[in-house]
């Protein structure tokens, strides 16, 4: 009993072993034929010059990433604007235009000062 499981252990293993090696050696012819190819475009445009990406005509380096309000001045000038108003209405009362001629203190007045 033993003998046979062993054998067609091996068996099995041999076989699994014989399907990669097919994978592998088809999976190769695939990768030389497109390197081929590559190869062939490469020689065609071998005088010209590549085109420069985005981060080398930055050339910014190592920079640190900023907040989306920061990368454009004019909307961070008019919210920096809106935060001050909004701070200013705290320090000074709103002006009220004249209606009319005197009519007395809208609040009533103060009889314990």
């Amino acid at each position: 009993d033993y003998v046979r499981a062993a054998a067609a252990g091996s068996a099995k293993r041999q076989r699994k072993a014989a399907d990669a090696e097919a994978r592998a050696a088809a999976a190769g012819a695939e990768l030389d034929a497109t390197r081929r190819e590559v190869q062939k475009d490469d020689t065609a445009a071998e005088d010209d010059k590549r085109a420069a990406d985005r981060q080398i005509l930055k050339n910014r380096g190592l920079t640190r990433e900023r907040k989306k309000i920061d990368r454009n001045p004019r909307v961070k000038n008019r919210e920096k604007f809106r935060r001050a108003v909004i701070k200013r209405k705290g320090q000074v009362r709103e002006a009220r235009a004249a209606d009319a001629s005197y009519g007395g203190e809208t609040s009533g007045i103060n009889q314990n000062v």
